[in-house]
């Protein structure tokens, strides 16, 4: 997995690919789910970087599948899967799915008492579906709700507060 994330920064995407798709196969051999699923996670990022939809689709449902079977609600994993199903309908223009894949990430993300940097990225992206569906108020009210934690996120990292207040 390291030799993966390193061709990743090197710009290798192919190659970090194929080498996490190699990770994978040993992770289900040590049925460790959790990573597992967060593996198909990255190469669900990956794929996008790559713009490799059948990459995509494919770490998308197999990693649904073993969610299903090895993976509670309590588990974070799970609702990363779920912002992920959600950036991929809404980058099919799906914005229904989108919103109800964002809204139970979302969800269980604060059920789970995640800290908001971890996924305040998917606070825009459910605005956004909302914006894009024709929902205007469902958007205003989502920037609304949680304008201010954005205030909390570190300078650096808070690249959306600009977007979120302008949308």
């Amino acid at each position: 997995l390291n030799l993966s994330n390193t061709e990743y920064s090197n710009g290798n995407l192919k190659i970090s690919a194929d080498l996490r798709s190699e990770a994978i196969s040993h992770l289900k051999t040590l049925k460790n789910w959790k990573e597992l699923i967060t593996q198909y996670n990255y190469l669900y990022f990956t794929a996008v970087s790559m713009n490799d939809l059948i990459t995509i689709e494919n770490a998308l449902d197999s990693a649904s599948l073993y969610s299903a079977k090895y993976i509670t609600d309590k588990d974070q994993e799970k609702y990363y899967l779920l912002a992920n199903i959600s950036n991929y309908y809404h980058s099919q223009s799906n914005y229904l799915k989108a919103i109800e894949y964002q809204e139970k990430a979302i969800r269980g993300f604060k059920n789970l008492n995640i800290p908001f940097i971890n996924y305040y990225n998917n606070i825009f992206t459910l605005m956004d579906s909302y914006y894009l569906k024709g929902e205007m108020d469902l958007a205003l009210n989502t920037c609304k709700t949680y304008v201010s934690l954005f205030d909390s996120i570190p300078e650096h990292s808070n690249w959306m507060k600009s977007d979120l207040l302008n949308h």
